[in-house]
């Protein structure tokens, strides 16, 4: 029996959502992914509660596309990714292992088999705008006091193990710095208390030579406080928008 490449899809009948992924051999892995359920031991806890309270009855599997040339397999996945938006599926880029957990043995494997390796541009382009800036999963993550206090141990320890970063002892450009510069500014827009524009700042540092104080500036922007030193600050960006 050949063996047959390409996407597939995992569908709840009573609710319509799905799952989409690729695979090299797709039979193989419709056993897997059915095996795994079956046994209460899929990774995909989405699809698994799912599973779980509706049966294996309400649930189809099929083929959205063969795909031959397995180079372009990742590249059709992500299509339908971003075609369809399966609501089962943990990661929203094709091949990431974005919020899965793996043992050490598991992680240093994928380093040694990744050494050298690249993405193409249009997974990387992909993965900048799902995943780079305010889409960030730590921009939407709020962490608890312990959570962080784990995080800065961690760094720590890394430090005191001898680990030094690359960039250490390096000066950087002017291009860089100014690169930087533009990319956390964020303008800033300083207002009476009867909402008449007094002033356009570049950013909330560029205030603190006049005696303000950015992390102050920073509170109103973000509404976490209403005024500072008796004017109101705002985003530009936030102020267009109403």
């Amino acid at each position: 029996m050949k063996t047959i490449s390409g996407i597939y899809c995992i569908e709840n009948k009573i609710n319509g959502k799905k799952y989409i992924g690729s695979s090299k051999n797709i039979s193989k892995r419709e056993k897997t992914h059915f095996s795994q359920l079956e046994n209460l031991k899929h990774k995909n806890l989405k699809i698994q509660g799912s599973y779980n309270k509706h049966g294996k009855d309400n649930f189809i599997f099929f083929i959205l596309e063969i795909v031959e040339n397995l180079s372009k397999l990742i590249e059709r996945e992500q299509h339908y990714i971003d075609t369809i938006n399966p609501e089962y599926n943990i990661n929203i880029i094709a091949n990431s292992s974005l919020g899965i957990k793996r043992s050490e043995e598991t992680k240093e494997k994928i380093r040694k088999a990744n050494l050298g390796l690249k993405h193409p541009e249009w997974r990387n382009k992909i993965k900048s705008e799902k995943q780079g800036g305010e889409n960030h999963w730590t921009r939407k993550k709020k962490f608890t006091q312990e959570s962080k206090e784990k995080m800065s141990n961690s760094q720590k320890k890394l430090y005191k193990d001898g680990y030094i970063s690359p960039l250490k002892g390096r000066e950087k450009t002017r291009e860089e710095i100014e690169k930087n510069r533009i990319a956390i500014s964020k303008p800033i827009l300083q207002f009476n208390l009867n909402g008449i524009l007094i002033r356009e700042w570049l950013n909330s540092h560029e205030c603190q030579k006049y005696g303000f104080i950015p992390s102050c500036i920073s509170s109103c922007c973000n509404n976490k406080r209403k005024t500072h030193k008796k004017f109101i600050w705002k985003f530009k960006k936030d102020y267009k928008s109403q």
